[in-house]
């Protein structure tokens, strides 16, 4: 188990982002209520409260945003989002340790009713830090996480046998969060989160960061791939998000829109 303290301090090295930038994004998550973050003990050291796997899905998910003003809106749109079941053609796919499925079946004897994103997120940063085997399977299989911010929706995808596979997660009622002046065809925000992210969230939940991780030598280069955001249906490369602010500049010169 670790403190704020510390996951900020880690985070801000491996993710690229600054650490006023991630405290402040924490400090809005803990100010909200709800046990969105862990609040601080008086005085902090022994007192402080541990981060928990509940509480780093939350701050994945507010990754999202561009800013960190948007993290308790990216929490709540994104965190809701329902898991939609794979149709019985896929159902190959739920052998996968690491779908949905897999991981409701391990923890909750596969009762899939209302299996949020949020939910599975939390599940899976537990599963990780308990197995080695699972870490090892969302690496060999490029497990990956795209959010969309704008419509609320997200989908993992992994590969297997050389195929891609994918899950979706939608919005609980249909056009929640859309609004009349958007449609699919002009979505432009896809939120990428790699699998080293879920990983080094596992480690710290344990209370041991990646670089103290005697199974994972050290790297001068950060341990997690940069986040990345792309405009859906553009084919130029997506532009980093080393920083949680501002709009991204693509290598073509475009930029996200502003919401």
């Amino acid at each position: 188990m670790v403190t704020s303290s510390v996951v900020i301090q880690t985070l801000s090295k491996e993710v690229g982002i600054r650490p006023v930038t991630l405290g402040h994004t924490v400090r809005l998550l803990r100010e909200a209520g709800g046990d969105l973050w862990p609040l601080s003990g008086k005085g902090g050291g022994k007192s402080a409260r541990h981060v928990e796997p509940g509480h780093f899905a939350n701050l994945i998910l507010a990754f999202a945003g561009s800013q960190p003003s948007e993290a308790l809106k990216n929490v709540a749109r994104l965190g809701a989002a329902r898991w939609v079941p794979e149709r019985r053609a896929d159902r190959a796919a739920s052998a996968y340790p690491l779908s949905a499925r897999a991981l409701l079946a391990h923890r909750q004897g596969n009762r899939s009713r209302d299996f949020d994103l949020r939910g599975m997120l939390e599940l899976l940063v537990q599963d990780v830090a308990e197995s080695e085997a699972m870490a090892d399977v969302g690496r060999r299989t490029s497990w990956t996480l795209w959010l969309n911010p704008d419509l609320g929706t997200a989908s993992v995808t992994w590969i297997d046998d050389g195929k891609e596979h994918r899950e979706r997660y939608e919005p609980p009622q249909p056009g929640l969060f859309t609004t009349g002046q958007q449609s699919p065809a002009t979505v432009e925000r896809l939120v990428k989160i790699p699998f080293a992210l879920i990983e080094l969230a596992a480690d710290l939940s344990t209370g041991t960061p990646a670089q103290q991780d005697s199974k994972r030598p050290p790297s001068p280069t950060p341990a997690v791939p940069p986040l990345t955001q792309r405009r859906r249906g553009d084919s130029s490369p997506p532009a980093s998000l080393n920083r949680l602010r501002g709009p991204q500049r693509s290598k073509g010169g475009s930029t996200s829109p502003k919401k």
